[in-house]
């Protein structure tokens, strides 16, 4: 019979290892890129480092991506699509 364990994680080494880390980041990064490459042209992706973890934002960079997001929710298409791949 097999034996129980658990496992407890330190929130403070979690954040400031596992969430700010390199891998993470750029496993972050390459679904940004996946997403803006989707929508199209006139999509960027930015780097945000925040206090306890490092993201990606994608956003329309030119007023003709900003209104085809207005307008056919490209960005939300895009992160559905990521999700089933």
């Amino acid at each position: 019979m097999a034996k129980r364990v658990r496992i407890v994680l330190h929130q403070g080494v979690v954040r400031s290892e596992l969430l700010n880390g390199a891998g993470i980041a750029g496993a972050c990064q390459s679904v940004a890129q996946g997403m803006a490459a989707q929508s199209g042209t006139g999509y960027i992706v930015e780097r945000r480092q925040l206090s306890t973890r490092t993201g990606f934002l994608v956003k329309p960079a030119t007023e003709d991506a900003a209104h085809d997001n207005e307008q056919n929710n490209t960005l939300v298409k895009a992160s559905r699509r990521r999700h089933r791949e």
